[in-house]
Formats: structure tokens, sequence, C-alpha cells
């Protein structure tokens, strides 16, 4: 159980090795997040499952984390591990996290930030409830991915460049100098429009409003 005896929650990610997205979720740990497994559903596709208290931690506070670790534009698997096992997939706990996620997906495909054309679909397939089946991957888990560890496998993959790098990543940082003083702005220089709505200030930022919020509200000044 989680908080006040809320019931706890499961959700499952998939975006290539589940050990380079694990880490993510159990960064999360302090807002409720009690486990980030990496298995197969369905004997077939690589995920993480994520136990989470949804009421410290909401699946929009997970889709924030998932989209900053997935390459949502590449729908035939991830980086360097290619095929349906790696390809990115949700699969949200019931109908308005379902609506979450897909809201999400045209928010940020109408962005561009992972250089597709506005009008292309995004091709991460989002199902409603769990798979129908889970194994956890003993391996995979016995030794999780962290620090050093972590970041030179992120480097080894393509998904340091790809995302964290400060020149050509998605979400690196700007720097800035001004009287001898130089730092970085927390924003992410490709991260505009309805990105920018989605991640207000660029970074992970766990935001306020959700993406089926963001959206209701660019329709109605649209009208």
């Amino acid at each position: 159980e989680g908080a006040g005896g809320t019931a706890m929650a499961v959700a499952f990610f998939g975006a290539g090795d589940g050990r380079q997205l694990s880490p993510y979720f159990r960064d999360l740990s302090y807002r409720g997040v009690s486990s980030a497994t990496v298995g197969l559903a369905d004997g077939a596709k690589e995920v993480v499952r994520v136990t989470y208290d949804p009421s410290r931690t909401s699946f929009a506070d997970l889709l924030r984390v998932y989209f900053r670790r997935v390459d949502a534009a590449d729908g035939e698997g991830q980086f360097k591990e290619r095929g349906e096992r790696y390809a990115p997939c949700i699969y949200a706990p019931d109908k308005a996290a379902y609506n979450e996620a897909r809201a999400v997906l045209q928010l940020l495909g109408e962005s561009e930030i992972y250089g597709n054309d506005p009008g292309f679909d995004l091709p991460v397939r989002v199902v409603i409830g769990e798979p129908e089946s889970f194994e956890a991957d003993a391996s995979k888990n016995a030794d999780p991915l962290r620090g050093d560890a972590l970041k030179k496998a992120l480097k080894q993959s393509g998904r340091f460049k790809r995302f964290d790098d400060d020149k050509s990543g998605l979400w690196g940082y700007e720097s800035y100098c001004k009287d001898r003083v130089c730092g970085y702005y927390t924003v992410a220089p490709k991260c505009q429009g309805a990105c920018r709505k989605y991640y207000p200030d660029g970074s992970l930022g766990l935001g306020e409003r959700t993406a089926v919020e963001i959206a209701e509200r660019i329709k109605s000044q649209a009208t």
C-alpha cells in the first residue's frame, strides 16, 4: 500500500535496453516509486515495470521521465537495440492514463523535438492495462546501472549523444557567460513550442499540468 492506504499502481514502459531506462524511474523513489523492474512483457517486449504510489507520483510524472529517455520517432527499436523486442511501448493502467499518453505523443510530435515531421505520428504503441504476462529478467535486475557505469552504457549505446550532450543532445543545457560568470540555463534548446508547454523549464520538470489539460487549453485559445 502507498501513503494513507492508497493502492499501489503499475505501469510498463518499453524503450530498448531496460537497464538504461529503469534508473530514471528509480530516481523517483522519494516520490513513491517503489520499484522499476526490467523484464519481458508477453514473452516478446523488453519493458520496465514501474510500481508507484499514485497519491505521490502521477502517471503524468512517469510519462515526463519516459519521454526524455526514448527516441519516440523510432518505432523499429532504440539505438543499437533493433527489432520488435525493443520498440517503444507504454502499458497504461487505465483509460485516463491512456488518454494522457496519447496527448503527450501529440504535443511532442507537433513540437518536432525528435526531428520528426509535424504531421508524423510518433510510433510509440500505447495500450490500456497490463501485459498478459511479465517475466522479470534476473540478470538485468541483479546489477542495476548507476553512476559511471550508467554513463558509460549511455555513451556506448548512443543515448548520451542523442539526449544529454550539451551540444547535440535533445535535452542538453544552453550555456551562457555574462560579467565573467558562466553557467547553464536549465532549458533544452530544442524543446520549443508544444514541447516547452509540456516541459515548462525545458528540463525534467515534473509539471503541474497534464498533457490533456495543455491540449485543451491550446484548443480553447485557438477558437
